[in-house]
Formats: structure tokens, C-alpha cells, sequence
């Protein structure tokens, strides 16, 4: 459904455009009767185009900045998968619950003075 062009759009669906509230709506549709809008004409209505410019089009053309940040996009998109390849060990998934003893004391149902993952999951269960 997405992007709509704010020159031909109905009322209802460009309502639903991020930054574009009820009154740059009816100012949209007001001012659209009497010429083709464009992108500096709906700024001054009210419309946040820092939202509305991913969802909205005018005169058939994104919004000039736009190409901009999908390069930008684009380009750290590309450094993250040359820095990361999929296969990496370089990171680890963080756990619940510790693979060993926790190195921290409390009173624990055995006498070593650490922490097990019984006792984790018998605290957990409520039988602690």
C-alpha cells in the first residue's frame, strides 16, 4: 500500500502516513485542489517529514534526501557483514542461567559455598 503519492491519495490513507495528523490531512486534500503539492508545500502544512518520507511520494518522487540514506544504509549494512561473516566465534550467547559454579557465595543446599544450577532451579520452582 505503501509509498502513496500525497497528490492522489484519499483522506483516510493519508492518515495513516507516520506525521501526518488529522489537520495536515485536511489541509492536504484542501490545498491539492488548487495545485500539485510538493514536498516543500506539505512541510509548511505541518507534515514531519523526518516520519512521513518513507510512506509518501510527490509528483511520483521520493523525497531527495532519501537516496542519500539508503546508500548510507546500504553501505553499514554491507561493513557489518564484512566485519561479522556469519560463521564467527568472536561472540557468545548470553545465558539465564551460568554453564558453571557462580563465583559469588550463598548459602547453598551443598557444603562447597557456591551456587549450582539445581539450587537456580530449585529457587526458581520455589523448593529452596
Amino acid at each position: 500500500m505503501f509509498p502513496v503519492e500525497v497528490n492522489k491519495a484519499d483522506y483516510f490513507t493519508l492518515l495513516r502516513v507516520p506525521g501526518i495528523g488529522v489537520r495536515s490531512a485536511q489541509r492536504i486534500i484542501k490545498a491539492r485542489t488548487v495545485q500539485k503539492l510538493d514536498f516543500d508545500d506539505i512541510k509548511k502544512m505541518g507534515v514531519v517529514l523526518k516520519r512521513a518520507r518513507f510512506f509518501i511520494t510527490c509528483k511520483g518522487k521520493y523525497i531527495d534526501k532519501l537516496g542519500a540514506s539508503e546508500n548510507f544504509i546500504k553501505m553499514n549494512m554491507l561493513a557489518v557483514r564484512e566485519r561479522l561473516p556469519v560463521n564467527s566465534n568472536d561472540y557468545t550467547q548470553l545465558s539465564l542461567f551460568p554453564a558453571g559454579p557462580v563465583p559469588y557465595q550463598l548459602q547453598s543446599r551443598h557444603d562447597t559455598g557456591f551456587v549450582t544450577s539445581e539450587d537456580v532451579t530449585a529457587s526458581l520452582t520455589g523448593e529452596l
